[in-house]
């Protein structure tokens, strides 16, 4: 749904640095996240961008709770053929 959703590295918070920590994924992502400051989403307009924002706090959420199981196995991303079966419902 979202895509891989990049890292952009840390930029101190209300400077130059942060649109040029993000410069290099804005162009190929629906999403991005700011090391250690927060998300970005992006839509073709403030509805599509806000439902992003939900869908990559939804995974988050999910993933967090899914590496405090007990078993504490390593989490193993779906694969790439698994992810083209879930097709694309953005």
């Amino acid at each position: 749904m979202l895509g891989k959703v990049p890292v952009a590295p840390y930029a101190t918070p209300a400077t130059d640095e942060v649109p040029q920590s993000i410069e290099p994924y804005v162009m190929g992502s629906r999403a991005i996240l700011l090391k250690r400051h927060g998300a970005l989403t992006f839509g073709g307009g403030l509805r599509e961008a806000c439902m992003r924002m939900e869908k990559l706090e939804h995974c988050a959420k999910t993933l967090f709770y899914a590496s405090m199981l007990e078993d504490r196995k390593p989490l193993v991303p779906l694969s790439e053929k698994e992810i083209a079966k879930l097709g694309s419902s953005d």
